[in-house]
């Protein structure tokens, strides 16, 4: 099944009859998602990455601390940056909007009412 990319006109247009329908009252305030910034999680992949090189220089040189630290950097920097990119690909576009009774929650194409 594909979808339409959602028209501004057209999500204004839902929002709005979600509100009337659940009769949320007059809105407050808009709140988008916080997202991490793309300069930090590149830095955080670049951690990653010279931990992993160090790991491997370590391996090479026969220098046991070398290959556990540098592993360790890579594994805990590289997983933690890694999901935290995930996790902004997926919050992208989301917005939650704040009602006198109640909440609406908007991501890409989908509305989620909550009152």
């Amino acid at each position: 099944m594909v979808e339409r990319a959602m028209e501004a006109q057209d999500v204004s247009a839902r929002i709005g009859e979600a509100v009337r329908w659940e009769r949320l009252g007059g809105h407050r305030a808009t709140y988008p998602a916080v997202l991490m910034s793309r300069t930090r999680l590149q830095v955080g992949g670049a951690v990653a990455a010279v931990g992993a090189v160090l790991a491997l220089i370590g391996l090479a040189a026969d220098l046991i601390i070398l290959v556990v630290l540098g592993t360790i950097f890579a594994v805990v920097f590289g997983y933690r940056f890694g999901r935290l990119a995930m996790l902004n690909r997926r919050k992208e576009g989301q917005q939650l909007l704040l009602f006198d009774q109640g909440l609406v929650k908007f991501c890409r194409a989908r509305l989620y009412s909550n009152s």
